[in-house]
């Protein structure tokens, strides 16, 4: 079943619940066989992301690509600005490997750190 024909039967508190059950790895691999989830990299290769682990968390199907349009916003920035650095940070609700949002944001090197693009994508 597919992730927004499963939506169909599956309301918000549900959808929560089920996103907070995903507590493991191997949990969240379940949901990608199911194609629930798709992985996607914190840090883009681009931006000077790594492909590891680490890197890499899991979100519905449809977040990647809203989170890369963002990240083009951002490169379009960094193409005139060169000294902008790329941040995306999860944020998770109790044992729960899927974050219920994700804030990508580019900022100026330190001391300022000024933020120069600041979104945040609600995912649950």
């Amino acid at each position: 079943m597919k992730f927004f024909e499963a939506l169909k039967f599956w309301d918000k508190k549900e959808q929560i619940t089920g996103f907070a059950a995903i507590d493991s790895l191997g949990k969240a691999h379940l949901m990608v066989d199911k194609g629930m989830l798709e992985p996607i990299y914190l840090k883009p290769v681009r931006f000077g992301g790594a492909e590891i682990p680490d890197n890499r968390i899991y979100v519905p199907i449809g977040i990647g690509r809203i989170k890369e349009k963002h990240d083009l916003e951002i490169e379009k920035l960094m193409e005139t600005r060169e000294d902008l650095n790329y941040v995306c940070l999860p944020k998770y609700r109790g044992s729960s490997r899927i974050p219920y949002e994700l804030m990508v944001r580019a900022l100026t090197p330190e001391p300022e750190k000024e933020v120069v693009y600041s979104e945040t994508i609600s995912i649950w």
